[in-house]
């Protein structure tokens, strides 16, 4: 040995690991309700961009393949930033994105309808 030996981390408490399996839960859930809502709009998507089935499912397949090409990336950003962070990060992301789209989505569907009164 060298004599400098690498501090070992305390042992969490039960109230830590609790904590942590219900901020957990939390995230799967809301991650579950933004995905739901995503996927109870895709009819209304697919008018308002006027797509057909083969160009959905090529939008469809595109999240799919992103999250494929993303998805060895995140061991190392969990490694790096911690799981706490990575999580949160995400979360933040996803709740912002889903504000974006729900603005552009009310914008856009407002601009039509001025032109269309126009």
């Amino acid at each position: 040995m060298t004599g400098a030996s690498a501090a070992v981390p305390a042992a969490p408490t039960a109230r830590e690991v609790t904590a942590d399996a219900r901020a957990t839960y939390a995230v799967f859930a809301g991650l579950g309700l933004a995905g739901s809502t995503w996927s109870s709009r895709l009819p209304e998507v697919r008018t308002q961009l006027n797509l057909d089935s083969a160009s959905l499912g090529l939008l469809l397949l595109s999240i799919a393949v992103g999250g494929v090409i993303v998805l060895p990336l995140s061991g190392t950003v969990v490694t790096r930033i911690s799981p706490r962070r990575a999580v949160t990060v995400v979360a933040l992301l996803v709740s912002a994105s889903l504000g974006v789209i729900s603005i552009g989505y009310a914008l856009s569907a407002s601009l039509r309808s001025a032109f269309r009164s126009a």
